[in-house]
């Protein structure tokens, strides 16, 4: 699916950063070369050194999904942020503002394998309580417009409330989707606590 090849994007930018960790620049893949990586030898002596204890993925509505499915993904993500990512898929039924489902199959045709389940969502087989789950215990900034047009705030809150972690952090504000500035500073202010 479109949305698989996102993830996998992300991912790849995960191995990316690892071969500029101190021990990145040593593996193999990293500083050969492989066929798929040809040209991380020549860029790793003109790049600083990344800490890979403080490798975090962000992201804005999809784009947080996305990060957030990476991150489920890949324990490499030593922390993860998204703002306007999600609503529960279970409980999207068409007749919601959302578009239901079908907004992630038909509309953006990101994930179209969701259409077996536009009848009947209860059947999605996974959903965001169990992808958060696997995040955790990971620090997680989770940032929920009340008015974010693809999402249904209620059932957000819920789902949040339901996996709560110490390190996991929900923002709200009671405006539209958006990463403007205020979005933006309040990202930069949790990644420098971390």
């Amino acid at each position: 699916s479109l949305f698989g090849h996102m993830v996998r994007d992300a991912r790849a930018a995960l191995d990316f950063v690892t071969c500029l960790t101190v021990t990145g620049r040593k593996m193999a893949r990293c500083s050969t070369g492989e066929a798929n990586t040809p040209v991380y030898p020549a860029l790793l002596n003109k790049l600083p050194t990344v800490d890979g204890s403080r490798l975090s993925l962000a992201g804005y509505s999809l784009g947080g999904n996305v990060a957030l499915h990476a991150a489920a993904l890949d324990q490499r993500a030593t922390a993860v942020a998204a703002f306007a990512a999600f609503t529960p898929m279970r409980t999207d039924f068409e007749s919601r503002p959302t578009g239901g489902l079908r907004r992630l199959f038909e509309m953006h045709a990101l994930l179209p394998r969701l259409g077996f389940f536009a009848a009947a969502p209860g059947g999605v087989p996974y959903d965001y309580p169990e992808l958060l789950r696997s995040i955790k215990p990971r620090p997680t900034l989770l940032h929920t417009p009340s008015r974010d047009r693809d999402a249904n705030a209620t059932e957000v809150d819920a789902c949040i409330q339901a996996v709560k972690w110490a390190a996991l952090t929900q923002t709200r504000a009671d405006t539209p989707s958006q990463m403007a500035t205020a979005e933006s500073d309040g990202l930069a202010a949790w990644l420098k606590k971390l």
